[in-house]
């Protein structure tokens, strides 16, 4: 079954510089239960994404066309009070940072148990002895201690901890998380989401993060998709992106993070394109170690090479 259904997503940002088409056209499903990654360069567009899904994309950007379907029901035709019900009790976002998403002002345990009570109707007591076991949850010792901290207070780690039990405290049908370790160190990382993954596991939640880290993608996600200039161009389960990825930003993509430490660092040919400025034909082509004449013209669909394994490239076939 499921849970969220992306249709045909277009999202611009109007500037004083021109137009900017930051989502061309994004199409994705999470099912009950899976835990499907985003990957892609810094610019992509993952963020917009998110934001796009969730209805917060502020001025001078705006969705204009596509389908958002949560369980069927199209979140692009509900009003503000609508989804400020949903948000947070049914659907959850995990920010890149989590210094900007807790409140400096307020103790963190009142922070959650702020989220609780608006969300299950509870005593303001019940609520909050909730938030100390859902801080206890992920892995915070002392819970009851750590509780009355306030944010900076915290370290790095502990925040984004904070910042899933503020997640998952409402038990959310959805979890939607953009670069959840992105800024801590790699040990604090691995701790943080092998827990994460723990309790997305043990509460069968669906949910979709966006990484830059194909080592989260590998160890964590069921299935991946490719962003690239704001279009899916391969999308396909984890076990075969890794084994036979076609596309060949993807190849290229997994070809710079693979590199062992000790050699230079590889990079992928070329720059992304200005989303005001897009190219004609595939947004790839210029970039393209393989490009030929049909893709300067003309835009390749999104095709299925095989089950469940759609790339967006016209020579994907043949590759």
């Amino acid at each position: 079954m499921e849970t969220l259904h992306v249709k045909d997503l277009y999202t611009k940002f109007f500037t004083l510089d021109g137009v900017a088409n930051v989502l061309n056209g994004i199409s994705i499903s999470v099912s009950e239960g899976k835990m499907v990654s985003v990957v892609g360069e810094t610019g992509s567009g993952k963020t917009v994404m998110l934001m796009s899904i969730l209805g917060i994309v502020r001025p001078p950007g705006k969705v204009t066309s596509g389908e958002v379907l949560f369980f069927g029901e199209d979140l692009r035709l509900k009003d503000r009070d609508e989804m400020n019900e949903i948000l947070g009790k049914e659907i959850s976002y995990i920010t890149q940072n989590p210094r900007a998403a807790l409140n400096p002002m307020i103790r963190v345990g009142d922070q959650i148990a702020n989220v609780i009570q608006v969300h299950t109707n509870c005593s303001k007591d019940e609520a909050y002895r909730q938030a100390v076991a859902m801080i206890e949850l992920v892995g915070i010792s002392d819970p009851k201690q750590r509780a009355k901290a306030y944010p900076h207070e915290l370290s790095g780690g502990m925040a984004q901890r904070i910042c899933i039990a503020l997640a998952l405290s409402c038990s959310p049908k959805l979890l939607l998380a953009d670069d959840p370790t992105t800024g801590l160190d790699v040990t604090i990382q691995t701790q943080v989401l092998d827990e994460m993954a723990e309790l997305i596991r043990k509460y069968n939640y669906s949910t979709l993060i966006v990484t830059r880290d194909v080592g989260v993608v590998a160890q964590y996600c069921d299935e991946v998709a490719v962003l690239y200039a704001g279009q899916l161009i391969e999308h396909t389960d984890t076990k075969t992106f890794f084994r036979d990825a076609r596309h060949p930003y993807s190849v290229a993509f997994l070809t710079r993070a693979r590199t062992i430490s000790t050699e230079r660092r590889k990079h992928v040919k070329g720059v992304p394109p200005d989303f005001r400025y897009l190219p004609e034909g595939c947004y790839y082509h210029p970039r393209c170690e393989e490009m030929t004449a049909l893709c300067k013209k003309e835009s390749p669909g999104l095709k299925e090479i095989g089950p469940g394994h759609f790339v967006r490239c016209h020579l994907a076939d043949g590759m």
